[in-house]
């Protein structure tokens, strides 16, 4: 970022070109002859970072990571989720021939609901929670790398390329399941 200095005052591009009605400029920030000319010096200022603390980052991270999975996880209702580690346990104890009368009834009904057979039923939601453990394998693997390459970072300046690192390894994964990272 560049800023100019006069008397021990920094001001940005905006301010200078404010405090200089007389002149025109093209768009681009006034050369260092131009600052010169008004008295001012050219200082190169260092973009700032976008997160100051591991703790920043860290959040950042996993708020990008909600908001990516919650392109899956919030077409259904929290009650929906809450029920769905019931619904596997049942489906698989019905695949298993070990379901009690709860359970073949959770699968029965819902199979019903949706013009499935008990057993095409419990099938399809093995197939969903399988398909679900494998997504929250890889998100988890993500993070707990991510996280570990925040934490052993030597300076805040190398957390946005540890998190654009993140967004590239995630991208395939979630263009296989149409979300976007």
């Amino acid at each position: 970022m560049i800023k100019y200095e006069k008397d021990g005052v920094q001001v940005t591009v905006g301010q200078f070109k404010a405090r200089h009605p007389e002149v025109v400029f093209s768009g681009a920030a006034p050369s260092q002859k131009l600052a010169e000319h008004f008295g001012y010096s050219v200082v190169r200022v260092p973009d700032p970072l976008p997160w100051s603390s591991y703790t920043e980052a860290r959040l950042a991270v996993v708020q990008w990571i909600n908001g990516l999975t919650s392109q899956t996880i919030s077409l259904y209702p929290d009650a929906v989720q809450k029920r769905w580690a019931i619904e596997e346990e049942a489906a698989r104890a019905v695949k298993a021939g070990t379901a009690d009368a709860y359970q073949t009834q959770i699968v029965t009904e819902e199979g019903a609901a949706k013009g499935r057979t008990a057993i095409e039923h419990a099938d399809a939601i093995i197939v969903n929670a399988d398909r679900f453990h494998g997504i929250a394998d890889q998100v988890n693997k993500l993070f707990l790398a991510t996280d570990k390459a925040l934490s052993d970072a030597s300076s805040p300046r190398e957390y946005p390329a540890i998190f654009a690192t993140a967004q590239a390894q995630a991208a395939p994964l979630a263009a296989a399941y149409g979300l976007e990272v």
